[in-house]
Order: C-alpha cells, then sequence, then structure tokens
C-alpha cells in the first residue's frame, strides 16, 4: 500500500476510534486540517500555541484538547506514523495548516506579520519560505493529501490576531503551492469568506 493511500487510515484525534459524531451521520471519509489549522509539525514549546488556535477557530474547548492529545509525534512524517497505528471507523485524510506550518518554521513569530502593517514590517525572508516549502514539500510525500490556508478576516487567535498565513505574500503562496506539485500533486484548501481591502483597526 503507497504512502498516499495509507494516509486514508489516520486521524488526529486518536482516543475517539469511531470519530464521532462523523461516523453517526454517515460520513465515510474525514478530511482533517481544514482552514489553516491542526497539530502537525508541532515543536513541544508551540502545543499550546496550536491549541489555542484550534479552540479560537473550531471552538474546541482547550481543556479536551489538552486532555485529550497524546503528542507523539514533532514532525508531519512522525505525526502521521503515530496515527497510522490506530484503527478507525471513517477512512480519515490528513492535510498540513497554514499555522502549524509558521509554527514550525517561524516558532512564536508565526503570525506576526498578520498583525496590523505586519506584512509590511515582518515581511517572511526568503529563505524561512523555502523551509516552509521544504516542510510541505515533505508532508505531501509521506501521505498528506495536500495544504489548507484561511484567508477569512473572522478567524483569529485567542488574542484577536489573524490567522497565520492570513496575509501570506504571493512568493510565500507560490512556493507552498508549487512543493505540494513537486511531492507528487494534492489539493490546496483556502478559507475564503471575507473580502478586505486592508487590515482592519483592532
Amino acid at each position: 500500500m503507497s504512502q498516499r493511500s495509507r494516509a486514508l487510515t489516520r486521524s488526529p484525534l486518536p482516543q475517539d476510534p469511531y470519530l464521532t459524531p462523523s461516523s453517526n451521520s454517515g460520513v465515510t471519509t474525514c478530511i482533517m486540517g481544514n482552514c489553516g489549522v491542526g497539530f502537525a509539525p508541532c515543536a513541544e514549546s508551540r502545543r499550546e500555541f496550536l491549541i489555542n488556535l484550534v479552540e479560537a477557530i473550531e471552538d474546541v474547548p482547550g481543556t479536551a484538547l489538552h486532555e485529550g492529545m497524546k503528542w507523539e509525534w514533532e514532525t508531519f512524517e512522525e505525526y502521521l506514523d503515530a496515527l497510522s497505528r490506530k484503527s478507525y471507523a471513517c477512512d480519515v485524510a490528513a492535510m498540513i495548516g497554514h499555522g502549524p506550518l509558521r509554527a514550525w518554521v517561524l516558532g512564536e513569530n508565526a503570525n506576526v506579520a498578520d498583525t496590523h502593517q505586519g506584512h509590511k514590517e515582518h515581511a517572511i525572508p526568503p529563505d524561512l519560505i523555502e523551509k516552509m516549502a521544504t516542510t510541505v514539500r515533505n508532508s505531501v510525500a509521506a501521505g498528506a493529501i495536500g495544504f489548507s490556508t484561511s484567508r477569512a478576516i473572522y478567524h483569529r487567535d485567542m488574542a484577536g490576531v489573524l490567522m497565520p498565513g492570513t496575509l501570506a505574500s504571493a512568493t510565500e503562496m507560490r512556493a507552498l503551492l508549487m512543493a505540494i506539485s513537486e511531492a507528487g500533486g494534492g489539493v490546496c484548501k483556502t478559507a475564503i469568506l471575507s473580502r478586505f481591502a486592508c487590515y482592519p483597526s483592532r
């Protein structure tokens, strides 16, 4: 079985083998990592950041995530390997999200470029864009079905800052999309639910 097809047996929340309530509703395939959020790749120092991001964007209680996450991985490849050891009621596919990708490469500066004027004053340098592209390339080659991001103005973290990558440059996005293609192809899922000509004041 190929690594890409093996990815369809993996789930990001291993504490529930039935993937409730999805399987109860007749869902046969769950695609995880939408809207640019997710839990891999993740350095130990960025776990709290990703949990808070998922709580803010997906309204999943942080307390449940703290109790349920086993954190058997850091890289996306390790994440897939850890989850492949589990069995689930549904097929599962996973995308690498812009949030965890930025946190992995940029650390505590994951969404500094997404603050007011941040995309101008804290532009992501070319070497870090290439590092993000390499991470996406490796993740897709390992079994990720693609990459997800958000351009939605209301997708913000617990402090009210836009999701990491919301104001990503065309250069960054082009590099990440090319990485998907170079790894064999996949999807790019983008949440575009609001038009905005400028960053609104906070």
